[in-house]
Parts: structure tokens; C-alpha cells; sequence
């Protein structure tokens, strides 16, 4: 039990720095390349979550933004550990496929 709250806490802790990352902790923050919101997701690369598509409009929304970057991280952290590089997830959040892909090459 211990250690699933540990767990908890540590993804709680890397993912306020993401937001302080991304961010700043500025849910109407939009980057030169159109990423949005806190966790700075692109709406193109989100595609259809739950259902629908989504406008940089909604990502400012803190909570969809959040869930939106959330959903993004689970992604590159399933692809990453199917490319048996775990720690590259990094990289493709930050800068997409092509950075991903030099990841997985090159190493971290």
C-alpha cells in the first residue's frame, strides 16, 4: 500500500513539472508550433479522444488540457516501452515523431 501512494505522489510530482514545464502553469499559453494549454498538447496530434476532436480553444480549458496531456504521455509511454526504449517517451512528447525516432536510434 505503501508504495502505491509513493507511486501516486512521484506521477503527481512529474507531471506538476511537466505543467511548470510546458507551461509555466499558464492554461491559455499557445507555442509558435500550436500546441495548447497547461501540458502544451497539439490538437492535430491528440486526434479523436473521447470521442470527438478537439480545437486549441478547448485545450485551455485546464481540465481537458491536463486529461489531453495526460492521454498523450500514456501514449508515448506504450510506445516507447514497445520500442523497448521506456525512457524515449520523453522525447516524443516533447518533439513528436521524428525526435522519437532519434531517440529510439541513438539512445537518450
Amino acid at each position: 500500500m505503501t508504495y502505491l501512494l509513493l507511486a501516486l505522489l512521484l506521477d503527481l510530482a512529474d507531471l506538476s513539472a511537466m505543467v511548470w514545464q510546458e507551461s509555466g502553469g499558464r492554461p491559455w499559453k499557445v507555442s509558435d508550433k500550436g500546441c495548447c494549454g497547461l501540458m502544451q498538447v497539439s490538437p492535430r496530434a491528440l486526434g479523436t479522444w473521447l470521442g470527438r476532436r478537439w480545437t486549441c480553444e478547448d485545450l485551455k480549458n485546464p481540465w481537458l488540457g491536463l486529461g489531453a496531456g495526460i492521454t498523450m504521455r500514456q501514449r508515448w509511454q506504450e510506445r516507447s516501452a514497445r520500442a523497448g526504449m521506456p525512457e524515449c517517451w520523453r522525447a516524443g512528447y516533447r518533439g513528436g515523431n521524428r525526435r522519437f525516432r532519434e531517440c529510439v536510434r541513438n539512445g537518450p
